[in-house]
């Protein structure tokens, strides 16, 4: 039985509000029981460890191993005397002489200086038939549109400054394709910290969040 978040359809649109789906749920279906890459898994601070929606924590509970790559050397050796298999390493220029099951890229394809490095390494990490998990910041969250408001009205535009762009929905299937991955689901998901309510009210496309199933296109089966 197909056990994957109901708001996600198989022809790469964006699919129906169906109720609260904590971001582990959107990530439970392809990860669980497999083996896992963890790209840019310190989430800024290692202290974030202590916190339950930690996803790099989260996956270490489902998936049957999981290998973190992060380029934060004081963060990689605080988690690793955790017991965290953490490794150090930039994830635009990386090579560990092995595949997986599913590389995972939790909001940090906004921080590469090159995004095209950034695929070609995830590609060369998947098994045959591995899967691209990635989440990213909406440029049309609903959210963006106040803050254009605020600059608008002479106001300071705040941004993560180590941030190197953004992306939509359109770029984002753009580029991937480029790459040679071919987008399966695709939908937008907000923090786990935002209350149910907000979540409903706030349309689907215009949420704070994309979320992207994706495959190497040369793995994928082709119907006969």
């Amino acid at each position: 039985m197909d056990s994957r978040p109901a708001i996600m359809n198989s022809n790469c649109q964006f699919g129906c509000y169906t109720g609260r789906v904590k971001r582990i749920e959107h990530f439970r279906f392809y990860v669980e029981g497999k083996n896992i890459l963890d790209l840019g898994c310190v989430d800024h601070e290692w202290q974030r460890s202590r916190e339950p929606d930690w996803l790099h924590g989260q996956l270490c509970r489902v998936a049957a191993s999981v290998t973190g790559l992060d380029a934060r050397a004081d963060g990689v050796a605080a988690l690793r005397e955790q017991g965290f298999h953490i490794l150090e390493g930039d994830v635009e220029a990386f090579d560990l002489r092995r595949t997986f099951d599913v590389v995972v890229a939790c909001e940090l394809i906004e921080h590469v200086s090159n995004v095209g490095n950034f695929l070609e390494c995830v590609k060369r990490h998947l098994v045959a038939d591995g899967v691209f998990l990635l989440t990213t910041p909406n440029v049309f969250a609903f959210g963006n549109l106040l803050r254009i408001i605020r600059l608008a009205h002479g106001r300071d535009l705040p941004d993560n400054p180590e941030h190197t762009h953004w992306q939509s929905a359109q770029t984002l299937r753009g580029v991937l394709e480029r790459h040679g991955f071919v987008v399966e689901h695709m939908t937008t998901i907000v923090p786990d910290r935002y209350p149910p309510w907000l979540e409903r009210w706030i349309p689907l496309k215009v949420r704070s969040k994309l979320f992207v199933v994706a495959r190497h296109s040369e793995r994928v089966a082709v119907p006969a």
